[in-house]
């Protein structure tokens, strides 16, 4: 059991137990009440002096407001009390929803193509799209949900090509990069970029390359991405 559901369970019995003294000393009250009304009439039928009695049915009576006065705090502090409890069950219901729903994509660069410079890097092979965020013909990922994300872009190009830069992009602002340093053995240059980014839902997420002549990718190039935490509401 988690720590909010066991908070939840505790609540349950807080609100119980509050319901339970808050009908006890209902009945308190009542029942003194009428023991207050039954004693005046019965003074009003015998008569003489009873000073004394009257100032304990005074007594009598300032003790039945008090009880009053705490019934009435307990009705509030359990009105309360249930306010937090419901909140905290919605918040809890919306939590599980959102943790129910996966999402995640992998997307793959398969053959020797030349990069858009100006535009997100577009993969021919999606391996996967889980909930639907990742938009192939755009090679853009939109949030479905809102909280924290992580993304990957790997890039590989031929020895042959210039020197370049790989970007990961949120909403049109650079938020990483990544240089591709040659290998030793000459037959190419990679380099892998990632972010954890915490996103709105509808917020979209690309990678870019730039490049200061042409550029040409090998196969092999990949963006991905998943959802690692939704966001939870505060109630």
């Amino acid at each position: 059991m988690t720590s909010l559901e066991e908070e939840n369970e505790r609540l349950r019995g807080l609100v119980d137990a509050l319901r339970q003294d808050y009908n006890k000393m209902a009945d308190e009250s009542c029942r003194l009440q009428e023991d207050v009304s039954g004693i005046r009439r019965n003074l009003g039928d015998l008569g003489g002096d009873n000073s004394w009695v009257q100032q304990d049915v005074s007594d009598l009576h300032t003790s039945l407001e008090v009880v009053k006065g705490s019934v009435a705090t307990l009705l509030e502090s359990n009105s309360q009390l249930h306010q937090h409890f419901t909140n905290l069950d919605k918040s809890f219901t919306g939590l599980k929803e959102k943790s129910s729903k996966l999402v995640g994509f992998q997307a793959n660069l398969t053959s020797l193509s030349s990069v858009n410079t100006r535009g997100p890097l577009v993969f021919n092979d999606v391996k996967s799209n889980v909930g639907n965020g990742y938009n192939i013909k755009a090679g853009v990922f939109k949030a479905p949900i809102s909280g924290i994300y992580l993304f990957i872009a790997t890039v590989l190009r031929p020895s042959t090509s210039g020197d370049a830069e790989v970007y990961i992009v949120v909403d049109g602002t650079q938020v990483t990069k990544s240089v591709p340093y040659e290998s030793e053995t000459g037959e190419g240059a990679s380099c892998t970029c990632h972010v954890v980014q915490k996103l709105r839902a509808g917020q979209k997420v690309w990678t870019r390359a730039w490049s200061v002549g042409d550029i040409r990718l090998l196969g092999g190039v990949s963006f991905s991405g998943m959802l690692i935490q939704p966001e939870m509401e505060t109630p």
